[in-house]
C-alpha cells in the first residue's frame, strides 16, 4: 500500500510539474497548459521592473482550460520605462479568454474602416503580460489623428530610424503609457528573445538573424504573433528569412494621421516571405499546418486586421461617453459587419 501511494505522489507531481509553470506564483505563473503555450510565457518575475522611482512589478497569470487561454495581468513592463507620454505608468487589471484551439473565420475582423478610423485598444497581449495595440494613435493631438504611433515617434523604440525625419525618441522596447494601461504598438525583436531578454535595457542586445523567432504574444482571435525571422514556409532546413509586410506605403500619402489611408495591402507571389493582409500566414510548425501573425519592421508592425474570431476587443461608444456592450453602428466599432458587432465588450 505504501508504495502504490508513493506511487501515486510521484506520479501527481510529474504531472504537476508538466502542466504548470510556477515561480513566484504571486508574480508569475502558468497553470493546465499545453508544453507550448507553457513555453511561450515569459517569467516576468525575473524581470527588474519598470526602474526609477517605480516600486510596482510585473504580474503575470495563466491558466488553460479545455477551450480558453485565460490571462491576467497588470500590463507593467520587466525592463526600465523610459517615458514618451503625458500618462503616468500605472498597473492595469488586464483580463483576457482567448481561443486555445483557434480557428480561421469566414470573413477577416478588419481593425480599420474604409476612413482609416481604426479600433484603439487591445489587440492582443505579449508574452510578458501587457497589451498589444493596432498600429495607430488615437484622435489626439487633432493633426495626428489615427496616424502611426511608430512614424510619429510617440514610443521608446531601440533607435530612431522608423521615426519621420527629424524626429527622436528614447531608448526601448516599442511601446508607451496611456490612458488605460502601458502598451505595445511595435515589438523590437530583441526584447523578445526568450528569458535572456528580461534585464533593464533588452533593446541593447543583439539578434540572431540566423535563429527563427518564438512567439511574441497571442492576438484576441488565439492566434500566436511571433517575431519577424523564420525559417522558410517553416521548413527546418531552409535558411531563416526576416518576413515582410506586404502593405505598401502610397506615394503622396502622408503616415502622420490615418495611417491606414496611407497604405495599400499588395498580394505577392512569394508567400513564404511576404504576409497576409492581416500580417500572418500558415505553414508547419511542429508538425501540424498553423496561423500565425508576425511582429514586422513595417507597416503594420503587429496587426493588420483577425483572421480568426477575436474575443473580448474593447469598444466606447464616444457618442454617450460611457461604456457599450456591442453597440452597433455607433463608437469606434460601427464598421464591423453585426455578427462582429456581438462580440465586443468592455470599454476603451
Amino acid at each position: 500500500m505504501l508504495i502504490v501511494a508513493l506511487a501515486k505522489v510521484a506520479l501527481a507531481l510529474t504531472m504537476g510539474l508538466a502542466l504548470s509553470k510556477v515561480a513566484n506564483a504571486k508574480d508569475f505563473q502558468v497553470v493546465n497548459c499545453p508544453q507550448e503555450i507553457q513555453n511561450s510565457f515569459y517569467d516576468v518575475s525575473k524581470g527588474p521592473g519598470p526602474g526609477g522611482d517605480y516600486k510596482m512589478r510585473p504580474k503575470l497569470n495563466v491558466k488553460c482550460t479545455d477551450d480558453s487561454i485565460i490571462i491576467d495581468a497588470n500590463a507593467i513592463p520587466t525592463f526600465t520605462m523610459n517615458s514618451t507620454t503625458p500618462s503616468p505608468l500605472r498597473p492595469a487589471r488586464l483580463h483576457h479568454e482567448i481561443p486555445l484551439n483557434p480557428q480561421i473565420a469566414d470573413a477577416i475582423t478588419p481593425i480599420a474602416n474604409n476612413e482609416g478610423v481604426a479600433i484603439l485598444g487591445d489587440l492582443g497581449v505579449t508574452v510578458t503580460g501587457v497589451p498589444i495595440y493596432g498600429p495607430t494613435e488615437a484622435t489626439i493631438p487633432a493633426d495626428e489623428i489615427y496616424g502611426s504611433a511608430v512614424y510619429n515617434c510617440l514610443l521608446a523604440m531601440k533607435n530612431d530610424e522608423l521615426c519621420a525625419p527629424g524626429k527622436k525618441t528614447k531608448r526601448g522596447c516599442g511601446a508607451h503609457t496611456g490612458p488605460q494601461s502601458y502598451h505595445f504598438h511595435y515589438l523590437e525583436e530583441s526584447c523578445f528573445q526568450g528569458e535572456k531578454s528580461l534585464i533593464a535595457e533588452p533593446w541593447t542586445l543583439d539578434i540572431d538573424e540566423q535563429k527563427a523567432s518564438g512567439v511574441v504574444g497571442y492576438a484576441l482571435d488565439g492566434f500566436p504573433i511571433y517575431g519577424m525571422h523564420e525559417h522558410k514556409n517553416g521548413n527546418e532546413k531552409s535558411p531563416v528569412i526576416k518576413v515582410q509586410s506586404s502593405y505598401e506605403l502610397i506615394p503622396g500619402k502622408p503616415q502622420d494621421s490615418y495611417v491606414f489611408l496611407a497604405y495599400k495591402y499588395v498580394d505577392k507571389v512569394d508567400k513564404g516571405l511576404y504576409l497576409d493582409e492581416c500580417n500572418g500566414h500558415s505553414h508547419m510548425i511542429d508538425g501540424k499546418e498553423q496561423y500565425h501573425y508576425h511582429a514586422t519592421e513595417g507597416f503594420p508592425y503587429i496587426l493588420g486586421c483577425f483572421k480568426g474570431t477575436p474575443h473580448g476587443i474593447m469598444s466606447y461608444d464616444r457618442s454617450s461617453k460611457s461604456p457599450e456592450k456591442g453597440k452597433k453602428g455607433r463608437g469606434w466599432f460601427g464598421f464591423l459587419k453585426p455578427k462582429r458587432q456581438a462580440m465586443i465588450q468592455g470599454c476603451h
